[in-house]
C-alpha cells in the first residue's frame, strides 16, 4: 500500500504540476496586458498552488482565469476572465513574479457559493492530502479562518456598518463536520460520504495496519474497524497494477482483514450507490456480529448528515477497537 501510494501521489503531483505551469503562463500573458496588479481567485487560484479543482458548475467550466476585488467597480469585463468581488477577509500568497492569488482556505470558502456541500467537502479533503507535499492546511487553519470573518463582521457592527458574513458561511461550517484530513483522492472521499448518507457509520481515515512483527502492511482508506474491513475506492490508476494489489489484498487478509472495492460505476447514480451501501453492510454484518448496520432506503442529504444533532456520526467506535 505505501508504495502504492508513493507511485499515486507522483502521478498526481507530476499533473497538477503541468496544470500549475499553464495557468502560470496565462496568469502572466493577462497581467502584461492589464499591467496592473491582480489577485487570481477560485479556479485560478487552485492552479496556481498545484490544488486538486472539484466538480465546477457550468457557469465556471470554461473560464480559466478568475480574479477577485474587493469592489465591483473594479472589475473587469473580459471575455473568457471572471471577476468575483469578496468585501472581506481577503488572505493573498505571492508566488513572485508579480502573480498573487487568494490562499487556500480563501479560496475554499470563495468555492461556497458556487459548489454543493458534497463538492466544498471534497475539496476541502483535497487541501488536507496524506502526501506532505499536496498537503496545504489543517483543520484548524479553515476553523480560524471563519473565525476572522466573524470578528471582522462584528468590528464592523459595532463601527456601525451594516456588514454580513459570506454568502456561504453556513455551508463552510456544515461542511467541516464531514471534512477529513489525510485523504488521497476526491473518489474517495465521495465513496465516504455516499455510505454516510445511506446510514453506514464514518469509516477511520488511514488505519494502519501491522503484521506480528510491527511493520506496516497497509495504510486503509475506510476502514471500519470493528469488523475488521476496508471500503477502498478503486481507480483507473488501480486497474493498471493487478499484481501489486492482488499482494495487498493477500497480506491484509493473513492479518484477518477483507476489503471491499468500489469503483465509479458504484457511485454512478442512486441505485448503483444503494447496492454498494447494501453490499458493505451485508459484509461488515458477517464480520461484526456484536453491532447491527443497516441501510437507509431513503438517502439522507449531506446537509442532514452534517447536522450536529445526529450524534451517531462518529470517527469510530472505541467499544468495538
Amino acid at each position: 500500500m505505501r508504495k502504492k501510494n508513493v507511485r499515486l501521489a507522483s502521478l498526481t503531483e507530476n499533473k497538477l504540476a503541468a496544470i500549475r505551469r499553464d495557468a502560470v503562463t496565462l496568469c502572466r500573458a493577462l497581467l502584461r496586458l492589464l499591467n496592473m496588479p491582480q489577485v487570481f481567485a477560485l479556479r485560478t487560484a487552485l492552479e496556481l498552488q498545484g490544488i486538486e479543482v472539484p466538480q465546477l458548475p457550468r457557469s465556471l467550466r470554461k473560464c480559466r482565469l478568475m480574479l477577485v476585488v474587493d469592489t465591483p467597480k473594479k472589475r473587469h469585463w473580459m471575455l473568457g476572465r471572471k471577476w468575483v468581488c469578496w468585501s472581506g477577509p481577503c488572505e493573498v500568497v505571492d508566488l513572485g513574479e508579480g502573480i498573487q492569488c487568494t490562499n487556500p482556505v480563501c479560496t475554499w470558502a470563495m468555492f461556497s457559493s458556487w459548489l454543493d456541500l458534497g463538492e466544498l467537502v471534497q475539496l476541502g479533503d483535497a487541501l488536507m492530502r496524506r502526501n506532505p507535499r499536496l498537503r496545504k492546511v489543517s483543520m484548524a487553519d479553515f476553523h480560524e479562518y471563519l473565525r476572522k470573518w466573524e470578528r471582522y463582521v462584528s468590528e464592523c457592527r459595532s463601527a456601525g456598518s451594516a456588514r454580513r458574513t459570506f454568502r456561504g458561511i453556513a455551508k463552510c461550517r456544515r461542511a467541516l463536520r464531514l471534512m477529513c484530513p489525510g485523504t488521497d483522492s476526491m473518489p474517495e472521499t465521495m465513496t465516504r460520504l455516499t455510505l454516510q448518507r445511506y446510514g453506514v457509520e464514518r469509516a477511520v481515515v488511514n488505519w494502519v495496519v501491522r503484521g506480528a512483527d510491527g511493520h506496516i502492511i497497509a495504510i486503509l482508506d475506510n476502514a471500519y474497524v470493528g469488523a475488521k474491513t476496508d471500503v477502498e475506492y478503486n481507480g483507473n490508476y488501480h486497474k493498471n497494477q493487478p499484481i501489486q494489489d492482488a499482494k495487498r489484498t493477500g497480506n491484509l487478509k493473513a492479518a484477518g482483514w477483507e476489503v471491499v472495492t468500489i469503483t465509479k460505476e458504484d457511485l454512478a447514480n442512486t441505485k448503483s450507490q444503494y447496492n454498494m451501501a447494501l453490499r458493505v453492510v451485508e459484509l461488515l454484518n458477517t464480520r461484526d456480529p456484536k453491532y447491527s448496520y443497516t441501510v437507509r432506503k431513503k438517502p439522507l442529504t449531506l446537509w442532514e448528515v452534517s447536522d450536529a444533532r445526529r450524534t451517531r456520526w462518529k470517527t469510530e467506535r472505541p467499544s468495538n477497537l
